[in-house]
């Protein structure tokens, strides 16, 4: 490879006089030094001799202003058959002189943050230096990915997404603790101390980013510590709290983003058991801590979470063994995650409200051992068709500039089917569970959770 011509005011007098030479397979290099003042004629040149097919390559082309002369010629006719090309694939040659392309005509699939791309490249600041090298010596498509890895921060980082499932992994717990199923009711007057451990792995494929798809793949792992105390009457009250921790791998676009994840919460709840159903209700907090990493940055946002939950149970003995019972319950979320700054780029997201209806059966069967302990297995098959929030708009934009994209994301599915197989055995004061689940969903999404449980009864 030649020598590029360095363009700063001192070569630019020295190449005054010159005739420039180049062959039809010959390649002139240009480059733009840090001295250069970024407006001055690249080269100036009194005659070009140039075949057809010789090209010309710009260097540093970030460092040259918009509107710039390339080559400054007496005889302007003879630079027509140069190719102009640059280093970066938003500085191009028109007419002989450098312009910034927009991103929307540079790559061929869509760019989440095009006025961010457009503006950074005249402002200043850590934003316009990550662009300058993810377009500089890149391909479209690798720049692209990058560019909506950057937009992406926030949304597949699952900060919502996984502030919804964990959520719903408490209900399921304090749903699980109240209900008929555990095997002992809450008629026997004092106090009981409880405990659920659980683990589990997420994944969906398919959501949705603007014109893009992204997914997660994520690990949970948490813990629940209960108190609960029963009036005697059927009526019982008490207080939970969980805490945990996990981890979400961004997939497709939002490949190459992780999640750290901490968590703790609390839920008060009740239970009324009488002739004509059983009820469960609670109401409950959780704080999500996040610690986002992406191509070398980090962010580190707070998810705040409300929720409430009721759910009605009635259990129909199908012969002196087998019972049915169908549930319904209901579930609201009101999910917001702090607004953070990274790497020179602003995120933010609306809140989101969500609903949830929960419709199923379990089937379950009552085993009295020679012992005196009751064994309890049983399967649940249960639909939740979600309503409200389930996308929400993000905005990320240029940090200190009121430039910046918004697009739709889905933070969690139209509706989820889920199956439950498990035990509950019930000895004395003491009751045991351990329970495994599947859920399935549009989307590509697919739930696993194993959890078991300990209760005693004073």
């Amino acid at each position: 490879m030649p020598e590029p011509l360095n363009a700063n005011a001192d070569n630019v007098r020295a190449a005054s006089s010159n005739t420039l030479t180049v062959a039809s397979d010959g390649k002139v290099l240009i480059k733009a030094l840090d001295g250069y003042d970024g407006s001055s004629p690249l080269v100036v040149v009194d005659k070009v001799d140039a075949a057809k097919g010789s090209s010309v390559v710009l260097l540093n082309a970030t460092a040259v202003k918009e509107g710039t002369t390339v080559f400054a010629v007496k005889d302007d006719d003879s630079i027509e058959d140069y190719l102009f090309s640059t280093d970066n694939l938003l500085k191009q040659v028109v007419d002989n002189k450098v312009v910034t392309a927009k991103a929307e005509n540079v790559f061929s699939a869509d760019i989440l943050i095009q006025n961010p791309v457009n503006f950074a490249l005249t402002a200043d600041g850590l934003a316009k230096d990550r662009i300058e090298n993810i377009t500089t010596n890149a391909t479209a498509q690798g720049a692209s990915a990058k560019l909506n890895a950057i937009a992406l921060m926030g949304t597949a980082s699952g900060t919502q997404t996984m502030a919804v499932n964990i959520a719903n992994t408490q209900l399921d717990t304090i749903d699980s603790h109240g209900s008929v199923l555990v095997g002992h009711a809450h008629d026997r007057k004092g106090a009981d101390l409880w405990i659920d451990v659980n683990g589990s792995f997420s994944k969906a494929r398919h959501y949705s980013a603007g014109s893009h798809e992204y997914g997660y793949r994520s690990d949970v792992s948490g813990i629940t510590v209960g108190s609960g105390y029963a009036f005697g009457n059927g009526l019982a009250a008490g207080l939970a709290a969980n805490f945990g921790k996990g981890s979400l791998r961004g997939q497709n676009t939002g490949a190459g983003i992780k999640n750290n994840i901490d968590y703790f919460g609390l839920n008060l709840y009740g239970v009324w058991s009488n002739p004509y159903v059983n009820l469960i209700g609670s109401v409950g907090y959780l704080q999500s801590k996040n610690e986002i990493k992406s191509q070398g940055y980090k962010a580190k946002p707070n998810g705040k979470t409300f929720v409430a939950g009721i759910r009605a149970e009635k259990p129909f003995a199908v012969t002196e063994a087998v019972k049915v019972t169908p549930h319904v319950g209901l579930r609201y979320k009101h999910v917001r995650v702090d607004d953070f700054n990274a790497s020179g780029f602003s995120y933010k997201n609306e809140s989101a409200n969500l609903f949830e209806l929960l419709v199923g059966v379990a089937v379950s069967s009552d085993i009295k051992t020679a012992g005196g302990a009751g064994i309890k297995p049983f399967v649940d098959v249960t639909a939740t068709p979600n309503f409200g929030d389930r996308k929400v708009k993000n905005k990320v934009g240029l940090r200190n500039t009121a430039v910046s994209d918004s697009f739709d994301a889905r933070i969690t599915n139209n509706a989820l089917v889920n199956g439950t197989i498990g035990v509950n055995a019930v000895k004395g004061s003491h009751s045991f569970g351990l329970h495994y689940s599947v859920d399935g969903a549009n989307d590509g999404r697919l739930d696993q959770m194993l959890k078991t449980k300990y209760s005693y009864q004073f």
